[in-house]
């Protein structure tokens, strides 16, 4: 490393050798040092074929999304997903980007392409979250019934999700469904503790008491949270 920093001040746009030291500080997580010369890499017309440019422009949107800079991550990821759409860590930048900017739309499909693209090669802890994504997409789009069906997708994975048990509780308060609340909430009471155990205990009680007319089995359940 020392020698291609050592080359670097005698030639500083000789492509192959900022490829390779680039590579290796990006792999090596020296981003504040791989950045420049990635983006020296960006300018010279010899490195200009898609598979180098597509990798470059990943590399820099990964470092932006480090150093929080949300602009520059969106237009690196949007770079590097132009020239390979097929590049599964910048379908994943690209769809955290979209989504964090609450580009709601644009997010759904790229988590979509996901899904049916790569979906063999997703861990179930990888596959939850994005059934989960998915899940808050189409709520935020205001589809309910839809956001509903991506968090039991996600419960089917992982029937212990406290990420989509809360979440499909929300939504299914939101249409009116109080056995499906009352079902998934007792399943994270068996799941929760503390404060968390009491809310959940307390909410039971207001369904029965408050919205379905079941005074004892609400006064049951606010014994439980005592």
């Amino acid at each position: 490393l020392t020698l291609y920093r050592e080359a670097l001040t005698y030639k500083d746009d000789l492509a192959p050798l900022l490829r390779v030291l680039s590579g290796i500080c990006f792999e090596r997580g020296a981003l504040a040092e791989a950045k420049p010369l990635i983006e020296k890499l960006l300018t010279l017309p010899e490195t200009q074929d898609p598979e180098s440019t597509a990798r470059a422009h990943y590399r820099l949107a990964f470092i932006a999304e480090r150093e929080e800079n949300d602009a520059e991550t969106l237009k690196h990821y949007m770079e590097a997903y132009k020239l390979d759409s097929n590049h599964l860590p910048t379908l994943e930048g690209l769809a955290r980007a979209l989504y964090k900017r609450e580009e709601w739309d644009r997010a759904f499909r790229v988590y979509q392409t996901i899904l049916v693209r790569f979906r063999d090669q997703k861990s179930v802890a990888e596959l939850v979250e994005v059934f989960c994504r998915l899940g808050d997409v189409n709520g935020k789009l205001g589809k309910h019934d839809i956001a509903v069906r991506m968090y039991e997708k996600a419960l089917e994975l992982d029937p212990e999700s406290e990420r989509a048990l809360l979440a499909i509780v929300f939504y299914y308060e939101s249409l009116g469904n109080f056995k499906k609340v009352l079902l998934y909430r007792a399943r994270l009471i068996k799941i929760v503790s503390g404060e968390a155990l009491f809310e959940q205990w307390r909410a039971v009680g207001d369904i029965y008491a408050e919205t379905l007319n079941e005074p004892e089995k609400g006064l049951e359940a606010y014994r439980n949270a005592l």
